[in-house]
């Protein structure tokens, strides 16, 4: 969740008991029991969350959590949150919360469904009014076919590779979408900005108390009043040339053989960007302008999101627009553009994806986004039964060091089921198809992820839970152990 909102418990349909947890706010934090008609949560903070739990008897634990997309009700946004305990039904409905919160003028709120892609695609099947290529992949792709790389070469000349290649290049940053307008030579749309007027509202106060002369005197309260929308430029051409409307043929046809599937537990990180000169006379999106960070969402077990940001007012014009004359009392907000990235697995990792921009986005606007599935790392599944259950894409069988032993013969995990060895002393040894590798005593380089599980799909219901644990590294020897008691 982002900014300040307010949690209401709205319905309350299960026999096991329910409770909701705040962390990581300025204010608001805490485990809170379920009860309809209880006092509203006031939560504030910039980053935080909201888990809903069920006690099926044996500890409170999550429960399956579902968003509804927002509405702007008077003078509020607000959305639903809807769960599903471990009980028999799937009606989620077992304790649903309401949360709401102003919406000021600086108030802005993207939403929306997150869908993974893979296939023949040759371009991003969400973004309907350019044709966007989101991936290397998909770029080499499209440059076989003549009458793209024709318009790729037109608007992105600098993108077309060179004839000799470096056998050895550094590793490549995320790659910068491509964006062609299918519709006119504009490759990006106008800046779109709203207009607002400071009014003056007057209030009378008594300031008798105050020992005056006067009985009263007059307030003057500065409040802004929405006027219009305008376009900050208009130099669109709408004449779209032959090649392009060949373009616009091969677009329709390239929807056949793309798989589509909901992006479910996805981490989202929302940036504001700025456009640069050319972008702003026009040319084509670059992705090379400044940005400002905003904060990040992750999607429900269903790909949708909610992200609540603010967007500042700019008093950037005395003289730019003839219908106000200079020094009158305007303010302008020009609708932010957003970019929207998947982060690396670790602090400092490299971004994993970049979206294309999302230009003018509205106060609250639907924005539904499609990544490719490639990018997308991929989900390890607690199955093993081992804490320390994989290394990166290695999966780590074995025997468990279950006494937290640094004796080599305790530490070595060598599982001739998985063809993988992790030796005690760090060297790996994977030969299984799920890794990529095919290697045999080698060194690890690098950032790894090491990935465990205190539960997995194996545990039976009797078996003991564990309440601690403990993680042992060794800086000399290279070495990791994990311990956990029941």
């Amino acid at each position: 969740m982002q900014g300040n909102w307010t949690i209401r418990v709205t319905a309350k349909n299960a026999t096991f008991k329910q409770q909701f947890v705040v962390q990581g706010a300025t204010s608001g934090n805490g485990t809170y029991q379920a009860t309809v008609g209880a006092a509203d949560v006031v939560v504030t903070g910039a980053m935080w969350t909201l888990n809903i739990q069920n006690n099926p008897g044996t500890g409170f634990q999550n429960s399956d959590a579902r968003i509804k997309f927002p509405t702007r009700v008077g003078g509020n946004y607000q959305f639903q949150i809807e769960s599903n305990d471990g009980g028999g039904d799937l009606d989620f409905d077992d304790l649903v919360l309401t949360c709401f919160t102003p919406a000021g003028y600086q108030d802005y709120l993207a939403y929306g469904h997150v869908s993974t892609y893979s296939g023949l695609c040759l371009y991003n099947p969400c973004y309907r009014s350019h044709f966007v290529i989101d991936n290397n992949h998909a770029f080499q792709k499209a440059l076989q076919n003549p009458r793209i790389r024709e318009v790729i070469e037109k608007h992105y000349p600098e993108r077309i590779p060179p004839t000799i290649v470096n056998p050895n290049p550094p590793d490549p940053g995320p790659f910068k979408p491509l964006m062609i307008n299918l519709s006119d030579d504009r490759q990006i749309p106008n800046q779109v900005a709203d207009l607002f007027r400071f009014e003056n509202d007057e209030k009378a106060n008594d300031t008798r108390g105050a020992g005056l002369k006067s009985t009263e005197s007059i307030a003057v309260a500065r409040t802004l009043k929405y006027s219009k929308t305008i376009q900050l430029d208009a130099k669109a051409n709408n004449i779209a040339n032959l090649v392009r409307r060949d373009m616009i043929g091969v677009f329709d046809n390239a929807r056949f053989g793309c798989n589509v599937s909901d992006g479910k537990n996805i981490s989202l990180n929302f940036e504001e960007y700025d456009r640069t000169a050319a972008e702003k006379a026009g040319n084509p999106y670059t992705g090379t302008g400044e940005r400002r960070n905003l904060g990040f969402a992750i999607t429900d077990m269903n790909g949708n999101y909610i992200f609540h940001y603010k967007h500042t007012l700019t008093d950037f014009f005395d003289e730019l627009f003839t219908d106000y004359g200079t020094g009158e009392d305007v303010a302008a907000q020009v609708l932010p553009d957003l970019i929207v990235s998947i982060p690396g697995s670790t602090v400092g990792a490299p971004v994993l994806y970049e979206s294309p921009c999302y230009f003018n986005v509205s106060r609250i606007k639907r924005i539904d986004i499609c990544i490719p599935a490639s990018v997308i790392p991929k989900p390890f599944n607690c199955f093993n039964g081992n804490m320390i259950g994989a290394l990166g894409n290695v999966i780590i069988g074995g025997n468990q060091n279950s006494s937290a032993s640094f004796a080599f013969g305790a530490m070595d995990r060598n599982s001739a089921a998985l063809l993988n060895h992790l030796h005690a002393d760090g060297r790996i040894s994977s030969h299984n198809v799920l890794s990529g590798l095919n290697i045999d005593c080698a060194a690890w380089a690098g950032t790894v992820d090491v990935k465990g599980c205190l539960y997995d799909t194996q545990r039976k219901p009797t078996d003991p839970i564990i309440s601690y644990y403990t993680i042992r590294y060794s800086k000399i020897r290279r070495s990791l152990s994990i311990a956990g008691t029941m």
